[in-house]
């Protein structure tokens, strides 16, 4: 059964629910009690907003309520023409500010650029590896992050990003539906690395009626020794209890 420690919380869609940040804050209080010590976040969704404003809440009102934070970061995103250090760079330095926090444990890097020309994508990385290692290992040793993952988007980037230096692991869907990444799970055991997966849940769409069913399906997404952490959401205390119980 997965343990508190591996699950992080995903922040994107707290703006769906009818809470405050008052009340997001009372909810973040009641999962950091009981063991989720992560937070998943992006500046790209309009609840990232949301999560800032209950960081402030938090930071004010329990200081010792104190999250690590998983970051997505594309660098190139869908219009850039290639991979930048100063846009990297900035793009942490924001993160750091917005969510009140010296180091972002988790950086979930992307490599967006073309998606639909996956050749030139795959040279373009390829092309780019030293100054990513680089740039990557400038921030670690800075302090600004501890860990770089990717979420390769294809098999094909995640072949590339598995054997490139700075690379912890990776970060994939994975459910009892989407299990295209499995072969690079053992790729990561091999490598000392490990995988931290989104979307157990498939959307939502293999929960049944009963709350033991978000327990399997969960269970089932991380059956496997190279997944240390597992990113879900909810705002009901008692689905969240229903999976740590």
């Amino acid at each position: 059964m997965a343990q508190p420690s591996e699950l992080v919380f995903g922040t994107m869609r707290m703006s769906a629910a009818a809470l405050s940040a008052t009340e997001w804050a009372d909810f973040l209080v009641y999962i950091y009690r009981r063991g989720v010590r992560t937070l998943h976040s992006s500046d790209e969704y309009d609840s990232f907003p949301l999560l800032c404003e209950t960081m402030r809440i938090l930071r004010r009102n329990v200081p010792h309520v104190g999250f690590e934070h998983v970051v997505k970061l594309a660098a190139p995103s869908f219009d850039d023409t290639g991979f930048e250090s100063s846009a990297l760079f900035q793009k942490i330095e924001d993160y750091r500010t917005s969510l009140l926090t010296d180091v972002v444990q988790d950086v979930q890097w992307m490599w967006r650029s073309n998606l639909k020309d996956e050749t030139t994508r795959l040279a373009e990385i390829r092309q780019a590896g030293n100054a990513i290692n680089d740039s990557f290992n400038v921030l670690r040793r800075s302090g600004a992050i501890m860990n770089f993952l990717c979420f390769p988007y294809t098999l094909g980037c995640a072949d590339i990003v598995i054997e490139m230096e700075m690379c912890d692991g990776l970060v994939i869907y994975r459910n009892g539906r989407e299990r295209e990444f499995d072969q690079h799970l053992n790729k990561c055991l091999e490598r000392d690395k490990y995988c931290m997966i989104i979307r157990p849940f498939f959307g939502g769409e293999l929960l049944g009626d009963g709350l033991d069913d978000a327990r399997i399906q969960l269970d089932r997404s991380m059956d496997h020794p190279a997944i240390t952490r597992a990113v879900f959401s909810t705002s009901n205390r008692a689905h969240f209890d229903a999976l740590i119980s």
